[in-house]
């Protein structure tokens, strides 16, 4: 027997509510030739990207699912012909106008309908919400919800999506990744440098291909509010540098961009002294003579800063100690000394801060001793989470140093410190009253019974042994 559906094919909705337009008022699906052909274009464009929608040039728009849920998977409302009329087909497209026409979303203020669409994913953004109906169209389409482009949105887009994108939503764009791509050429970087005018951050990094120091004239030409720039993996030389010089600089990331020289650090700490973040890791060719004009010219802003450190000297750290706002992150081969002299200029009255250092990693600074630690304990007693892990020169005398002066401590890890035996722990009580964990794994001189003890003095502190495994009260191990 012949099968027939109860719901109505698009066509057949389509000529039933045209007439009934005059009878009703309020939200439809009826557009204008011209948003009928925008929404053509837009189909044709992001076919890649949408398994539901299949879009043909010859025939247009057709097996697409209706964005009423009562339409979805037409398929499975199926019955068999049993003779009877067409009730059941009016009574579809009366249940499908009512639905559209009692579109309750549509009603709230236009605010809250972004604010709720700025948390959909942009490939649903651009492949399914401008379908549902009219106003989300138009909602889909403002421009305050395509303010970030970010490489995990872009990076399945074609380019002509990728442009198209670009061009029509984005006058308001202020952060944008092309990192990893390899399809873009000096006019497309140009087309996006003229459309994004309120531009702030951008990354081109890992862009093998395409001419990057035309990119950067063209992004420093058209937008003047770029402040934040990575360039990380890209092959550019010294020369790209001066491109950036009308720009107002805070970050930039030129890691592992292997034909910078000495004279790219000095050159861009001249051009831009209010840089705040500078990242020239995996660049082995700086020295103590570029960290020395890099010091004097951004001393006062810098706070983070990645060096390779394959031609730096103690001279260097003892310059780099100069600016008051740095954090440090890690440093695998500082000398005791070096580090003594660094952390003497971290005091709060020396750094003008009411706190001084919060957070510290000194993960596998083999050369830090028990003295590099006492500066630290005297000069940071504001720590809040300190990295010790593998640092091995260190002992009980170090840890005592820390645990009597830094009472704000959360976090300690002292992973790997074969030559401590504990014993100061027992003091954690009354002087780190707000630890909350301690990181002891391959502590090989250190009794599991000391770690025990501790729990059951502080029940809410979490306390991981030589094997890795939490230490829990009332069940020892021995």
């Amino acid at each position: 027997m012949e099968k027939i559906s109860i719901c109505p094919t698009d066509r057949e909705l389509s000529e039933k509510r045209e007439d009934s337009l005059a009878e009703h008022d309020g939200p439809h699906l009826s557009y204008s030739k011209r948003e009928s052909d925008e929404l053509l274009e837009d189909f044709e464009e992001i076919i890649h990207l949408d398994e539901e929608y299949k879009v043909t040039k010859s025939k247009g728009i057709e097996n697409r699912k209706s964005p009423i849920g009562s339409f979805q998977n037409q398929d499975n409302y199926c019955q068999e012909d049993d003779g009877g009329d067409d009730h059941n087909d009016d009574a579809g497209v009366a249940d499908a106008r009512d639905a559209v026409q009692s579109n309750v979303f549509d009603l709230l203020p236009e605010e809250v309908i972004l604010e709720i669409l700025s948390y959909i994913p942009l490939k649903q953004l651009y492949t399914s919400i401008p379908f549902v109906s009219k106003q989300w169209y138009a909602n889909a389409k403002n421009p305050l919800l395509w303010q970030k482009l970010t490489f995990e949105e872009t990076k399945h887009l074609t380019l002509g999506c990728f442009m198209s994108i670009i061009e029509s939503r984005c006058p308001l764009l202020k952060e944008l990744s092309l990192k990893c791509r390899s399809d873009l050429c000096s006019l497309d970087f140009l087309t996006m440098a003229k459309s994004s005018p309120l531009l702030q951050k951008l990354s081109l990094a890992f862009c093998s291909q395409g001419n990057i120091r035309t990119a950067l004239q063209s992004f420093t030409e058209f937008c003047p509010q770029l402040h934040s720039i990575s360039l990380e993996g890209c092959d550019i030389n010294h020369d790209c540098i001066h491109t950036l010089k009308n720009l107002c600089l805070k970050y930039l990331n030129v890691s592992h961009c292997t034909k910078l020289v000495d004279e790219s650090l000095i050159d861009l700490s001249k051009q831009h002294p209010g840089l705040v973040s500078i990242n020239f890791d995996g660049v082995q060719w700086i020295t103590d003579n570029a960290v020395q004009v890099m010091v004097a010219n951004c001393w006062s802003s810098l706070k983070y800063l990645w060096l390779d450190g394959a031609n730096l000297s103690d001279d260097g750290i003892r310059l780099i100690s100069r600016c008051p706002k740095l954090r440090i992150k890690k440093g695998v081969e500082f000398t005791a000394e070096a580090l003594r002299d660094l952390f003497v200029n971290f005091q709060p009255q020396v750094t003008d801060s009411l706190t001084g250092l919060c957070h510290l990693t000194l993960a596998e600074c083999l050369a830090l001793d028990d003295d590099g630690l006492e500066a630290v304990a005297d000069s940071c007693r504001n720590l809040k989470t300190l990295d010790l892990s593998w640092c091995w020169d260190i002992t009980d005398k170090g840890l005592q140093y820390i645990i009597l002066n830094c009472s704000e401590m959360r976090y300690l890890n002292i992973c790997g410190l074969r030559e401590v035996t504990g014993v100061p722990l027992r003091q954690v009580p009354p002087t780190m009253p707000h630890l909350t964990e301690l990181d002891a794994r391959q502590c090989n001189q250190m009794r599991d019974e000391l770690l025990y003890e501790l729990v059951v003095k502080v029940p809410k502190l979490i306390v991981i042994d030589y094997y890795g495994d939490y230490v829990v009260p009332g069940n020892p191990k021995w």
